[in-house]
């Protein structure tokens, strides 16, 4: 089911809370048209949205958000999030925010975010099935996030930036004191079954596994 929302007038709104909880017949959301100016809580709003493939927030402003607190929890599908635009100078509560999202393996974020103590964010899937194939049969993931160039292809080596990434050095990173400090793209640590990926070359076979 889609949900045609943008004509809704959301500028007094102070709480979203729960907003979309459970709606698991939704299979895409588009809220770039919600002014979220005045908005101080956004707690699970999106819990347990199952079946949610796309969802928009790029046009989000927040600098008056404080709780986000499940926000995101145990929405299974949901596998790449843009929060680019977010600047979030009073954000006080983040727990569990990603809590369940088992397949969120792209992530951007700008620099003066603040994720907190502990936002649920992933270093593995916690449902003991491993990791999604969420690009292809032939990429697989360690547990950690690696940083890469912005809207940059994971194929090319030379897109890597820095060194792999626990959830907790991620989440370390965003205290939300680093204005200014741009956007920044993360995925799951690619490794590739029985390819390796070589800059501007096609992808060559090999025998054994090949970390970038």
């Amino acid at each position: 089911m889609n949900l045609d929302i943008s004509k809704f007038n959301t500028s007094k709104i102070t709480n979203m809370g729960s907003m979309f909880t459970f709606c698991q017949r939704l299979i895409n959301l588009d809220l770039g048209s919600f002014d979220t100016t005045n908005v101080t809580k956004i707690e699970w709003m999106f819990n347990n949205c199952t079946n949610l493939r796309k969802l928009n927030l790029s046009n989000f402003k927040l600098d008056s958000l404080q709780y986000t607190e499940y926000m995101f929890s145990y929405y299974k599908n949901l596998t790449s999030l843009n929060l680019r635009n977010w600047n979030t100078p009073r954000l006080y509560r983040t727990d569990y925010m990603f809590i369940g999202c088992n397949r969120l393996s792209r992530l951007v974020l700008d620099s003066n975010i603040r994720l907190g103590s502990y936002p649920g964010l992933i270093g593995a899937p916690n449902d003991g099935q491993g990791f999604p194939e969420v690009d292809s049969p032939q990429i697989s993931r360690s547990g950690n996030w690696q940083e890469i160039k912005n809207d940059a292809d994971i194929s090319d080596r030379s897109n890597l930036i820095g060194n792999p990434l626990t959830a907790d050095e991620l989440t370390k990173r965003y205290t939300g004191q680093n204005p200014g400090g741009g956007v920044h793209t993360y995925v799951w640590e690619p490794y590739y079954r029985g390819l390796r990926f070589v800059t501007n070359s096609p992808a060559v076979p090999v025998s054994k596994l090949e970390y970038l």
